[in-house]
């Protein structure tokens, strides 16, 4: 895979976390979403994470203009937050600047939701997270690893079940998706689109790819609020302006769902 030149100099301003459980034994496993994702962020960056600190493997990157740590807690996905709140100490981090990667069982593999803060969700990770920090406000990216077969399979069987390997296939696809809504947190676009979005003026867009931008973005900041309706409206004005392909709506539900 092609690698960018990644530049990690001055202090570290935000933290990425990959959610996991460190032995082999769960590798590609459906709870291990946030690990596998991480290290797709850690590839595409240039950074490794090899080295041992903060009940972690970690390492160092440059994300959207800031230094960022990544981090892989090996505290076992249960107790991730002493691993977290352990790097947040010692980097004076704030709750905000810290980006959660992480498994959500409500949604199917393929899709991601971004979310600002909120509770656990059911996600023990999450859940000693903020548990530890006595905080809310950590921004996270979910990765959908499908719902239980049936609703009276063991919910820790299923998340600890391997992926199969079309759905790994699927998660290479949207693996680039999260890099770029991490990019997006970091940047503060996200929140300057909130700020804008009722005000679009579809008139100004002039090319496709102008388009295709501000489905993108747009989508991603109306799913950081929820509301994937007015979403999806945009979506829809979008194609009836300017003709944008239905690809590039299934390429923003993707986003937004």
């Amino acid at each position: 895979m092609f690698r960018k030149k990644t530049f990690a100099t001055g202090p570290v301003e935000y933290i990425v976390v990959g959610l996991g459980n460190p032995d082999r034994k769960y590798e590609n496993t459906r709870h291990n979403a946030g690990f596998i994702m991480i290290d797709f962020i850690a590839d595409k960056i240039g950074a490794k994470i090899n080295r041992v600190k903060f009940k972690s493997l970690v390492g160092e990157g440059n994300i959207g203009g800031s230094k960022v740590l990544l981090m892989k807690p090996s505290t076992y996905m249960n107790n991730s937050g002493e691993a977290v709140i352990e790097a947040m100490k010692f980097y004076k981090i704030p709750p905000e600047n810290v980006i959660v990667l992480l498994d959500d069982i409500n949604l199917d593999v393929g899709k991601m939701r971004i979310r600002s803060k909120g509770s656990d969700g059911g996600q023990k990770g999450m859940r000693s997270i903020i548990y530890l920090s006595g905080k809310d406000n950590f921004p996270r990216v979910k990765i959908g690893i499908g719902k239980k077969p049936n609703p009276e399979y063991d919910l820790a069987s299923w998340v600890l079940s391997k992926f199969t390997k079309d759905e790994l296939a699927t998660l290479g696809k949207i693996a680039e998706n999260s890099y770029e809504a991490v990019e997006l947190i970091i940047q503060g676009k996200t929140d300057k689109l909130r700020d804008v979005v009722n005000e679009i003026d579809f008139d100004m867009f002039k090319s496709k790819s102008d388009f295709e931008k501000l489905v993108k973005y747009s989508g991603m900041a109306l799913a950081e609020l929820g509301e994937y309706d007015k979403a999806i409206e945009i979506c829809k004005k979008l194609i009836d302006k300017q003709n944008v392909t239905p690809m590039i709506l299934c390429m923003a539900c993707y986003i937004i769902i």
